[in-house]
């Protein structure tokens, strides 16, 4: 709190607008997402997996395998990617951020290696904090 009262005026405000959820759209997410990220003066994006994606013998999904969402029903594991839902939010907000010439933290957590070409290719995202678990 010191350090914020020493940064402005002493009236820090915090908003979370939670966007999706790991795999799932959550109703109306991504709008309030971005309406949220339209106002914001600073943006930290948290993205990343969790144990219903991957864990000890259980590494991620598959984007193919004829409609089979996980690599116990696809026999393969051809992504490192984000969940389509993740990528969408992450997407949005660095076009919120290129039009409102701010930058966006991103900070990805999870128990392996994610892909986030898009964040690596935009001048929009400032910087890219990994937080393994």
């Amino acid at each position: 709190r010191a350090r914020a009262s020493a940064l402005g005026d002493g009236a820090l405000h915090i908003v979370h607008e939670p966007g999706c959820a790991i795999k799932e759209h959550l109703p109306g997410g991504i709008s309030k997402a971005v309406a949220t990220a339209n106002t914001a003066d600073s943006i930290v994006l948290m993205l990343g997996l969790d144990g219903t994606v991957e864990n000890e013998g259980k590494d991620r999904w598959s984007r193919g395998g004829k409609g089979k969402s996980s690599l116990q029903e696809s026999g393969q594991f051809d992504s490192i990617a984000l969940p389509p839902v993740q990528e969408e939010l992450l997407s949005q907000l660095i076009d919120v951020c290129a039009k409102r010439k701010k930058h966006l933290a991103l900070v990805l957590l999870s128990g392996s290696a994610i892909a986030v070409d898009a964040a690596v290719r935009s001048p929009s995202v400032g910087a890219i904090l990994q937080a393994f678990y």
